[in-house]
């Protein structure tokens, strides 16, 4: 993993991304959150309309390929404890081995996944210099959101046939 990112995001009941922040403080299209009516929580404790999360910017060990998780909700104790671990060694994230897994839970709403991540050891020390280079080198990238791909024979289904919840 090479770094992790506070981040803010509201869809609607159709599971369509209305806005969004990468870092948690102000939308892509430079809004500040902290103003924003859809950011606070209800009177009686219900949640922002607003979800705030992390974004976990990953490298596949295998081949260093580059992926961005996004961990809203239920999944953000589990960046909070890795957070935690971060700051209690005092090391940036691209040190350690880590693995990410979703667990299938169940509950009141119906079936969701929970992200999991397992600390596995630290990286070589040639992969830390290579991490860092990399991470550096992502400093300032901005991410913008793109409409998912149609590929041929899958018309608006999503990809292999799967309804994306984004």
């Amino acid at each position: 993993m090479l770094e992790v990112t506070p981040s803010r995001a509201r869809f609607n009941d159709d599971r369509k991304l209305l806005c969004m922040s990468q870092n948690g403080h102000h939308s892509t299209d430079g809004k500040s959150c902290l103003g924003c009516p859809h950011a606070v929580w209800g009177e009686e404790g219900e949640p922002s309309a607003c979800s705030r999360g992390y974004t976990l910017i990953c490298l596949d060990h295998q081949d260093d390929s580059l992926c961005l998780v996004g961990a809203l909700r239920t999944s953000v104790p589990a960046v909070k404890r890795f957070n935690s671990l971060l700051v209690h060694k005092g090391r940036p994230p691209f040190v350690f081995l880590s693995r990410l897994t979703s667990k299938d839970t169940v509950g009141p709403k119906g079936k969701y996944f929970v992200l999991d991540i397992e600390l596995q050891g630290e990286n070589a020390p040639d992969k830390v210099q290579e991490y860092r280079q990399q991470y550096q080198a992502l400093a300032n990238v901005s991410i913008s959101e793109v409409e998912d791909p149609v590929y041929e024979g899958e018309e608006d289904e999503g990809f292999l046939g799967e309804q994306l919840p984004f």
